[in-house]
């Protein structure tokens, strides 16, 4: 997949502008604040029809815009296909694949592979889990459609529950709806601890190859899927951890704790890792991913 030109306006910084790439390789150079990494976000954006940087697009429109639109024309295997992205303030996002709107925005993830590898992703071995499981649910969810499908099923469940278990103030819950919370839970969070294993253990190798290279062989590296599923079934850990649940009033357990261990000689990279080990390793997975 190439990017061959991009029309951005009133994105951030960009009122109106058109920037052709090469098919091979490209530089973008400028002083700063002109807006490069903007334009990198801007790509990102059409692939994975959000910001890198920004949950929400409060702040990607251009300074008194209302608006701002993205327009790409990508190749894939000698096709051209061209995206449009409309945004409107106080509007639901539009998203075309060759002047076809599509139904559901997630059906256009995975057309354009996106990797972002930015500055601040040295932070990710430093921060909750809860990047470390973006980067491979971001990943994971391009090559893999039912993946997404059931990540934002799971999501959408485990609203419903949490916001279930904070109304049992009284301790007058519905536990038949409980129940089939749960029953949901299990089966999706099941699918995606199996998705998430399965790719990982794939990676795992690749990683390991990259960081080797990266550190010139000096250090012994490894990458480790930390998830409680691995010895219990989630039905299981939901039932044992229900009383907890309920005094917590929020979920204690399932693929939403999950996180990404990594090792140097043995030791987590997090306690004794330098920036730079720390930021190797970082690179090294989301190399490892393209």
């Amino acid at each position: 997949m190439l990017i061959s030109h991009i029309h951005i306006v009133n994105y951030k910084n960009y009122e109106d502008v058109h920037v052709d790439f090469h098919p091979q390789f490209n530089v973008i150079t400028g002083y700063n604040g002109e807006g490069k990494t903007n334009l990198i976000d801007a790509i990102h954006y059409l692939g994975l029809t959000r910001s890198y940087f920004l949950s929400t697009d409060t702040h990607n429109y251009r300074h008194e815009s209302d608006f701002f639109r993205l327009d790409g024309l990508f190749v894939q295997d000698e096709t051209e296909h061209r995206i449009v992205c409309k945004t409107q303030k106080r509007k639901p996002k539009v998203f075309e694949k060759d002047a076809k709107k599509y139904e559901r925005l997630v059906d256009h993830i995975g057309l354009i592979p996106i990797v972002m590898i930015a500055p601040k992703d040295g932070n990710i071995i430093n921060e909750g889990s809860v990047e470390r499981r973006r980067i491979i649910d971001t990943t994971i969810s391009q090559l893999d459609s039912d993946y997404l499908d059931c990540l934002m099923e799971y999501n959408y469940i485990l609203k419903q529950r949490n916001q279930l278990l904070k109304s049992d103030e009284e301790h007058r819950i519905d536990l038949s709806l409980l129940d089939v919370y749960d029953q949901k839970l299990s089966i999706t969070g099941s699918t995606i601890f199996d998705k998430r294993k399965a790719y990982l253990e794939e990676l795992k190798d690749i990683f390991l190859d990259k960081y080797e290279f990266i550190s010139g062989g000096k250090e012994i590296s490894d990458l480790t899927y930390k998830s409680k599923l691995s010895e219990t079934a989630l039905d299981v850990l939901l039932k044992e951890n229900r009383k907890k649940d309920l005094i917590l009033q929020r979920t204690s357990v399932g693929v939403h704790k999950d996180d990404l261990v990594f090792l140097n000689n043995g030791s987590p990279i997090k306690f004794i890792g330098s920036q730079g080990q720390q930021k190797s390793f970082v690179l090294a997975l989301e190399i490892s991913s393209i």
